[in-house]
């Protein structure tokens, strides 16, 4: 775990060779005369391909409801452990970030808890980093703290948090 599987570098190979084949076609070597004899000239090229980073989540699910309760309201913050499931493909060594919105009406800010990390979003749409390996297909489970926002009430709610991937440079 942790690379890129032989089943996703075969095209990339394909490509390479492809274009490594038309640049040996394309490229004959060339020749010149004058009076003192002949000579031959010769010519390199440097082929760079550049892989970019993506991140890919498949399968997120969310809880449809979030139920808080007199005590939630009183401690000002309800933990939801597990809340969300969903596998993740980077090929970044550097990690992954995730923006995270929630609703403001129910949450004031939210902690994320993710791989083993927690980091906290104190504003709507924060862009947090994780730092995580390069995964492939990694199944993956998400908790939080939600911070309730003043005025927020006992009683069940939409689900107020979205997660957002994005990749990092490689």
């Amino acid at each position: 775990m942790g690379s890129i599987t032989t089943r996703e570098m075969a095209p990339l190979r394909r490509a390479a060779c492809a274009l490594a084949g038309m640049l040996a076609i394309a490229m004959p070597a060339a020749y010149a005369e004058s009076a003192i004899g002949q000579s031959r000239a010769q010519a390199g090229i440097d082929v760079r391909i550049l892989i970019p980073a993506f991140v890919r989540v498949k399968a997120q699910s969310d809880p449809g409801v979030i139920p808080i309760a007199e005590a939630d309201v009183a401690r000002g913050y309800v933990d939801v452990e597990d809340a969300t499931s969903l596998v993740l493909t980077s090929n970044s060594p550097s990690g992954f970030a995730i923006s995270v919105a929630f609703d403001e009406t129910i949450v004031s800010r939210v902690a994320v808890k993710i791989g083993g990390r927690v980091v906290e979003a104190q504003t709507q749409g924060s862009a947090l980093h994780i730092q995580a390996p390069k995964l492939v297909e990694k199944a993956m489970r998400v908790g939080y703290r939600l911070f309730l926002a003043p005025g927020a009430a006992a009683g069940t709610y939409r689900w107020p948090v979205l997660l957002r991937f994005a990749p990092t440079s490689v």
